[in-house]
């Protein structure tokens, strides 16, 4: 399995996470609540709390939280996804929509 497909995967995971848990701005997240858009990607990235290091999540981890990270960059056009997650006009649908869209911008590398 590729990075790129293991990104696909953990993105669309994260988007599963904010999809079942709710979305949040201006936090990471709280460990049974709402998570912002970094929150998701850690906790599918294998951390145990949207705060979490992936340190524990073994090799893999960070590898593939920047290949997600850099596939948002890539489909909403922002340097700094956490802004762009905090932008006051920012919506649930456009997080889970960029999140989609990053995993298919990863497949197509994979």
């Amino acid at each position: 399995m590729s990075l790129f497909h293991d990104a696909a995967v953990r993105c669309r995971a994260a988007r599963d996470v904010i999809a079942q848990r709710g979305w949040m701005q201006g936090n990471y997240g709280y460990c049974d609540g709402p998570v912002c858009l970094v929150g998701a990607m850690r906790l599918a990235c294998g951390a145990a709390h949207p705060h979490g290091s992936l340190a524990m999540a073994g090799g893999w981890g960070w590898d593939v939280f920047g290949a997600i990270h850099s596939a948002l960059q890539a489909v909403t056009d922002a340097k700094d996804i956490v802004a762009w997650n905090d932008a006051s006009a920012r919506k649930r649908e456009d997080v889970l929509a960029a999140l989609e869209r990053a995993a298919q911008y990863l497949e197509s590398r994979a």
